[in-house]
């Protein structure tokens, strides 16, 4: 089924679907209950929707397009960071501006309520209340689209921080009057198996501080390099911003295609980050005992060792962010290099 929320037709839809026959459109929306109407020139879909009884509906554009539209009500999901010391004041507050809000169960019990295991949260946005880290672990956990909250440091990955323009957000937000940007993630192989999905990055490292490994890395089944160091990153270019750039990566255009290998602390001086396609699959093989770990956006983590091949892939579900649309350069700016 399509997804079920956003603004105007001109205002960066979630998604399209081409109708083949807008007959069978109608068809299959009554079956779903909602309302198909045709543009009446520049007229707001909303007031279409509205006096067609309808809270959720399909707006269909001249060319026969089909942007799924919210026009009110949205149903959000809420998760918070319950480790932060301001946690249930600002919980509290956020819940008096949403109005109402599903609640995960480690959040729900700040307020002494009852909630729901992440997975099996549901509706239209997820609201994060922390910084990247939550965000990051919500996004591990729950495919839904995002909207970041920050009451933590930097949080590169929130949208809006927890001041006197959250109201002003959480309405935006309502109205439907933002943009979804999708963002890349990586899919983790060992020996084969999916072990999970990374937005920021995969590192690969010695389980003991000073600790020295032996990588050889290989790019769609060809050796590329081998070198000896503390660990390697390999980042999307979201997390380009992160961890791989503390490291010496440079930073990624999120649209740019491409992953970037890191290595952590190389013995060899020529030993620099690498910039790859990320439609090759990327082959990290251990040659020395040395106990290693793998470790997922800072929190999953497993140990493997010199008979285990971890493979790096492109994942084929990026994650989505609900955006007001400040560039990535303005984020950069505003986030990074002003602190």
């Amino acid at each position: 089924m399509v997804e079920l929320f956003f603004g105007k037709w001109l205002r960066n839809p979630l998604s399209l679907v081409l109708a083949e026959h807008l007959e069978r459109v109608g068809a299959d929306s009554k079956r779903f209950g909602h309302t198909v109407v045709q543009p009446a020139g520049n007229r707001d879909v909303r007031a279409q929707l509205h006096h067609a009884g309808s809270s959720r509906g399909y707006y269909i554009s001249p060319a026969g397009l089909l942007a799924p539209h919210f026009c009110g009500d949205v149903k959000f999901a809420l998760v918070a960071n319950p480790q932060h010391p301001q946690a249930t004041t600002k919980l509290e507050e956020l819940l008096k501006l949403v109005g109402d809000a599903e609640l995960e169960e480690a959040t729900a019990k700040l307020l002494g309520r009852e909630g729901k295991p992440l997975p099996e949260l549901s509706g239209d946005l997820l609201l994060t209340l922390g910084g990247d880290g939550t965000l990051l672990y919500a996004l591990s956990k729950l495919d839904l689209a995002v909207f970041g909250i920050n009451i933590g440091q930097v949080g590169f990955l929130t949208e809006s921080e927890f001041g006197d323009t959250l109201e002003t957000d959480l309405e935006r937000l309502k109205a439907g009057d933002f943009k979804v940007e999708k963002l890349q993630r990586l899919e983790v192989r060992l020996n084969g198996l999916s072990v999970g999905q990374a937005l920021n990055e995969a590192v690969i490292h010695t389980a003991h501080v000073a600790k020295i490994q032996k990588f050889r890395i290989s790019l769609d089944g060809q050796v590329a390099d081998e070198f000896r160091a503390d660990g390697v990153i390999v980042a999307t270019p979201t997390g380009s911003t992160s961890y791989a750039m503390s490291s010496g990566s440079p930073i990624l255009h999120p649209t740019v295609g491409a992953h970037v290998l890191v290595p952590i602390a190389p013995y060899r001086i020529g030993s620099r980050p690498l910039v790859i396609p990320d439609s090759m699959e990327l082959d990290i093989r251990l040659l020395n005992p040395q106990q290693t770990v793998v470790v997922l956006d800072g929190r999953k983590e497993l140990a493997v060792g010199p008979d285990d091949i971890i493979s790096i892939v492109k994942s084929e579900t990026p994650a989505r962010f609900a955006r007001f649309g400040d560039s990535f350069f303005e984020r950069v700016q505003r986030k990074l290099r002003m602190q």
